[in-house]
């Protein structure tokens, strides 16, 4: 297996010759802003096939690797990129051309990708299962990676069928993603596996430009309920910033947090925040961690809600405690031998503990958070 750094491999030499530089909007630190220059190419033509059982690249390996480049005059080619990533079979083209502000142009189609695979490789945690789907092509221009990111534009399309989330959680482009399948799956009191309930298909298009990814169609289809959104993607900065409705299929859970309503509930989502450990927030006005947040209620509590909360420990909001107010203590009796009597005691005594089947916030959001 060869070990394959492609910008190292692209940026092989330094140029000798100063060259005028485009400054860089502001980008997220993963993006080096080291130079590579691109003049190696004007110095040589060349016809290039590379086969290999393996090239990584980070937690990246594209394997059986199948690769066809020219060298013409300062443009390298790349009519065949093949391979197999993470369990998917990939499809693409290049071209970089060396000539002023080095350029380069792609089409990437990746197929049948296993999330499980691709999650669990750059997380290190089995996060959820499902096959993904993309199609992108792109342009971008500039003296660095940073650079590159900054002036990105294209357009693509992002499909995930039968997402099987078993934790959410950050460190992955999917983060945000599987944190709102994760919140919404709190919300059911199905525990059926299968294509019914637990899984979700997702699909969406985007454009790029400026290194700002737009979104556009978004659709989240499952057992549990159907989602719409829109928003963007701050490719260069790292960041997401997206919000939706999700109509879900009614049950006890959500008619309780609707006050009573039993029809078919449009719960509204966002996903702010790093791209790979996005803020989820799931229900109107609530925030949560990967893993979204149910309401604290402040209605009273209804029979039903105590037999849901007893049947399901720590998904339904803890309610407030009740203020009651210290009673006075009766005054000693005067002492009949005319002496003053002593004072009051200022000890107070300490509360009561608080019931041990009633719970905080702090321990409800603990509680809701386990497992996601």
């Amino acid at each position: 297996m060869k070990q394959v750094n492609p910008l190292l491999v692209l940026a092989a030499y330094s140029s000798s010759q100063p060259q005028q530089v485009a400054k860089a909007s502001k980008v997220d630190k993963r993006w080096s802003s080291d130079r590579f220059d691109l003049s190696v190419l004007n110095q040589l033509n060349g016809d290039v096939t590379l086969l290999a059982d393996g090239i990584q690249f980070g937690e990246y390996l594209l394997e059986n690797a199948d690769i066809h480049a020219t060298i013409q005059d300062g443009v390298l080619n790349a009519d065949r990129v093949k391979g197999n990533l993470f369990g998917g079979p990939v499809n693409a083209t290049a071209q970089v051309r060396a000539d002023g502000q080095p350029t380069l142009t792609t089409n990437i189609k990746l197929s049948a990708l296993d999330v499980g695979r691709a999650t669990k490789a750059v997380t290190g945690t089995d996060m959820a299962g499902g096959k993904l789907a993309l199609n992108i092509d792109f342009k971008a221009l500039g003296f660095s990676p940073a650079e590159m990111i900054s002036s990105l534009g294209g357009s693509g399309g992002l499909d995930i069928v039968g997402l099987d989330v078993k934790k959410s959680g950050s460190g992955s482009a999917l983060s945000g993603v599987i944190g709102l399948v994760a919140a919404m799956n709190k919300l059911s009191l199905s525990s059926t596996k299968g294509p019914e309930k637990g899984l979700a298909d997702i699909g969406l298009s985007f454009d790029i430009s400026q290194g700002i990814a737009s979104i556009k169609d978004f659709a989240l289809k499952s057992g549990l309920g159907n989602g719409q959104g829109a928003g963007s993607v701050d490719l260069a900065n790292w960041t997401v910033d997206f919000a939706g409705n999700m109509k879900m299929e009614a049950n006890l859970i959500t008619a309780l947090l609707s006050k009573g309503r039993i029809s078919i509930q449009e719960i509204p989502f966002s996903l702010s925040g790093a791209l790979d450990k996005p803020k989820v927030n799931f229900m109107s006005g609530l925030a949560g961690g990967a893993g979204g947040a149910i309401p604290q209620n402040t209605a009273p509590v209804s029979p039903l809600q105590q037999l849901l909360g007893k049947a399901l420990p720590g998904l339904l909001p803890s309610q407030p405690k009740p203020k009651t107010q210290p009673v006075p203590s009766a005054p000693a009796p005067a002492p009949q031998d005319g002496t003053l009597a002593p004072p009051p005691s200022q000890q107070r005594t300490a509360p009561a503990p608080a019931p041990s089947g009633q719970l905080t916030p702090e321990e409800m959001i603990r509680q809701l958070m386990q497992g996601l």
